[in-house]
């Protein structure tokens, strides 16, 4: 009987060991120009890359999706674009020109994702990370960098304070770069910010 049941145990420690540890479903959020886009299916980290279900970030974007069964193929047609990309591939299409993702589009548990950041770049939006929140911010692209208005915020709050608590969009013509140390907090949680504007460097401070 002990002799069986470590046979049993040890088969189920092998199996253990063949799941797949580059799938991880996380609370992330998307937000595009600030505003959250809901999936009926959590995004997930494939690989170190958020991947979310490919209509509603489509649809959110502006375009309508086809779905090819046979040939593993998303279709989106917008007004100016047709972006074209198949499950497995990291090569994706847009208006025939070709873009490539680290991680191609996959299907998880019956779900078609599709690269979050890849896409988004590859349609020129600005594509954010919040580590500390679990969020993803996108916005349009605009003439200054996330890291230039790190560096602009940096002068303001004083080079040795290198503590970003957050980074991310106050709306489509800003970023907000809130610092660890008193002041600046974000509004949310009761105090200030520095809104760095995207297209000018211009800074403001948020009324605390």
């Amino acid at each position: 009987m002990k002799k069986k049941f470590t046979s049993i145990f040890i088969c189920v420690v092998m199996m253990m060991c063949y799941i797949n540890t580059d799938v991880f479903a996380q609370n992330i959020s998307v937000k595009l120009n600030g505003n959250d886009i809901y999936f009926d299916v959590n995004p997930q980290i494939i690989e170190d890359r958020t991947m979310v279900p490919m209509r509603a970030i489509f649809e959110k974007l502006g375009y309508n999706i086809s779905w090819d069964e046979r040939a593993k193929k998303i279709t989106a047609l917008g007004s100016n674009e047709t972006i074209i990309m198949i499950i497995g591939q990291h090569k994706f299409y847009i208006n025939e020109l070709e873009y490539i993702t680290d991680v191609a589009p996959t299907i998880v548990n019956g779900r078609t994702l599709v690269p979050l950041r890849a896409l988004g770049e590859s349609l020129n939006y600005d594509v954010y990370w919040d580590q500390y929140h679990s969020i993803v911010w996108l916005y349009p692209m605009s003439n200054i960098t996330m890291n230039e208005a790190i560096n602009i915020a940096k002068n303001y709050v004083g080079k040795n304070d290198n503590t970003i608590w957050y980074i991310g969009g106050l709306n489509n013509q800003c970023y907000l770069v809130t610092y660890a140390s008193p002041p600046y907090y974000m509004p949310e949680y009761g105090g200030g910010g520095i809104q760095i504007n995207k297209n000018t460097g211009n800074v403001e401070f948020l009324a605390s």
